[in-house]
């Protein structure tokens, strides 16, 4: 008999939730998305917002919960809001 042959395992998928902070600017009397912050706990990501609240009209912080290694992602979960935010369900590409 031969050398027994090694079963691989298959590579376990990682779930992650990421933290988000997205700040808004006006632009033209409109409110426009600035780049999004991310971060690996809620913490971090609240004292961001703070910091970011006294400098644009409006943060939100959102979570997200997904897989990195397949880029399959859940919606996102609105944790905080400051200021005025536009409409989620009528402004593509902000938290859709």
């Amino acid at each position: 008999m031969g050398h027994p042959v090694p079963i691989r395992e298959e590579p376990r998928l990682s779930l992650v939730t990421v933290y988000c902070v997205l700040s808004f600017w006006r632009d033209r009397h409109k409110l426009a998305a600035g780049k999004v912050q991310q971060f690996a706990t809620l913490e971090p990501a609240l004292k961001a917002a703070r910091v970011q609240a006294r400098r644009s009209p409006s943060v939100v912080v959102f979570s997200i919960s997904g897989c990195a290694e397949l880029d399959s992602w859940s919606a996102p979960h609105v944790l905080a809001v400051h200021g005025e935010v536009p409409e989620m369900s009528q402004s593509p590409g902000y938290l859709v």
